[in-house]
């Protein structure tokens, strides 16, 4: 199945690169979230989906309480390597391509 068509980035966002951003990776994950759906023009209540990096401390369960995030239908967890990051947008693709997700968050915080 070709996702050509069937699912486009919309939002995108980062913070400042920093070994210690001075704020807990929880903190940066759910902020920088919030500027990549201010980005795409969405709310949280249209976030249906969510990947994170295998590494990532801040879980799906923090997000969706910390942001407002209602009906969570589709959650992946990509295991850490060099593809990590494209590896999330692939599965995200998939799951609103396959129907999963409507809309489908990818994010990874750090604090190294």
């Amino acid at each position: 199945m070709s996702l050509s068509r069937k699912a486009a980035i919309v939002g995108i966002a980062h913070l400042p690169f920093s070994k210690n951003i001075g704020t807990p990776e929880r903190t940066n994950a759910m902020r920088v979230t919030m500027q990549a759906l201010d980005d795409a023009g969405l709310r949280p209540e249209d976030v249906d989906g969510m990947v994170k990096s295998g590494l990532e401390a801040t879980s799906e369960m923090e997000m969706c309480r910390g942001l407002g995030i209602e009906n969570l239908r589709f959650f992946c967890e990509m295991g850490y390597g060099g593809g990590q990051g494209s590896g999330a947008i692939a599965v995200a693709a998939a799951a609103v391509a396959s129907g999963q997700a409507d809309v489908v968050v990818c994010w990874r915080a750090r604090n190294r």
